[in-house]
């Protein structure tokens, strides 16, 4: 169960490095993305919220920047620019008529639909969610022109179950058949348990809990997450993270420890109207890895 666990997680961060067979993918026409510049230009003038996150390495050398656009406190757009302001890609979210979020679309920086995610409801709990990822990569041709293709896509299927008070009870994930990924092409299993109060204390993966997260809190707040495996009767814990907030009950830092170790973690700052300042990220020697500022524009 932990193999597959874990390469489950493996394959949702690093898509983009499986190998793909052929396969079709939405494309739209091709054509020039707006600069940052312009994205911010236009974002004033049609009255949208702004938020820009700069990404800077641990030597303080920025990477790239991400503008995200907000109408009514409810994110409708994003974009992403390396440093010199180019657009390397954007997204776009659909609701419906009662707001609720219904697509989730992500293009690449030649205008192709890179990665998608639909949500279906009852009520206002999701049932279903799918989740493409498609694979472009340049090529040349004989002629020594540059192009962009599709080599295949990955699509993975979440199924979700609540008890009578609403909160989640059930997740099922598997994938897609129209998947041309070389993944396991199995399903996985998790279950959620609650305390009196409502709080989510359990999670339970497999169906015989091979392995499981507690959370553990200090009054409404999350305050440690332990994962365990579990192996010929024993519990294993295979990590600890520990959480620490402000007394707005905002997060302060995270800390995560492996084997009593510490494996990593992060820090947050915010401004005086609450919003987030700057979040860094922590090696596991403790020195910074890389950390992001925000700035905010009404």
């Amino acid at each position: 169960m932990r193999k597959k666990i874990v390469s489950v997680a493996i394959v949702l961060l690093f898509t983009c490095l499986v190998v793909y067979a052929g396969a079709k993918a939405p494309v739209s026409d091709d054509k020039v993305l707006p600069d940052l510049e312009t994205v911010l230009k236009e974002a004033k003038e049609d009255g949208y919220t702004v938020r820009k996150a700069t990404r800077y390495d641990a030597d303080d050398t920025a990477e790239d920047i991400h503008i995200v656009l907000y109408s009514e406190e409810q994110e409708v757009k994003s974009f992403s620019f390396d440093v010199m302001g180019n657009q390397t890609g954007y997204g776009l979210i659909k609701r419906d008529a009662d707001r609720r979020i219904i697509m989730d679309i992500g293009y690449n920086s030649d205008d192709q639909v890179s990665s998608k995610r639909t949500y279906e409801y009852v009520g206002n709990n999701v049932i279903t969610e799918h989740s493409y990822h498609y694979d472009y990569r340049g090529y040349y041709d004989d002629s020594g022109e540059y192009h962009t293709k599709c080599w295949g896509i990955y699509h993975e299927i979440y199924r979700y179950e609540y008890d009578d008070q609403g909160r989640k009870s059930f997740m099922w994930t598997g994938i897609g058949e129209d998947t041309t990924a070389d993944v396991d092409p199995g399903f996985y299993t998790s279950y959620f348990f609650y305390d009196e109060e409502g709080r989510l204390i359990r999670e339970e993966f497999g169906e015989f809990g091979e392995a499981y997260i507690a959370y553990v809190y200090d009054g409404p707040l999350l305050s440690k997450e332990e994962v365990y495996w579990v192996a010929d009767g024993a519990n294993y814990c295979a990590s600890v993270t520990e959480y620490e907030y402000d007394e707005e009950g905002r997060m302060l830092k995270w800390a995560k420890y492996e084997e009593d170790y510490y494996s990593g973690g992060a820090e947050y700052e915010y401004d005086e109207k609450g919003r987030m300042l700057k979040y860094t990220q922590f090696k596991g020697n403790h020195k910074p890895l890389q950390y992001w500022t925000y700035e905010y524009f009404d």
